[in-house]
């Protein structure tokens, strides 16, 4: 006999939020500030690039701190590439 399956509960998702005046954020709220993943600030921390605090088993990143490691990514340079160039002009004719 085949048993009905019980209609699945699916959590809701928390809204990570973050108060203008805040100093410090965690991985997620430093997620939402920056526009980077949660894994690449982690990289970052761990590879001593982005300087972090440890508050029990959690990390706590400075907004100035984060505000700097922004500041010291480079540039996106434009492309020089000719496939490039020809595909603008032809969408521009």
């Amino acid at each position: 006999m085949l048993r009905k399956k019980s209609p699945e509960v699916i959590p809701e998702k928390s809204v990570t939020t973050i108060d203008a005046n805040q100093s410090a954020f965690t991985f997620a709220q430093a997620r939402v500030y920056s526009g980077a993943s949660c894994w690449q600030l982690r990289s970052a921390v761990w590879a001593g690039k982005l300087p972090a605090k440890r508050l029990g088993k959690s990390f706590l990143i400075l907004r100035l701190d984060l505000d700097a490691y922004l500041k010291s990514l480079p540039p996106v340079e434009p492309s020089k590439a000719d496939w490039l160039a020809r595909r603008h002009k032809a969408s521009a004719a």
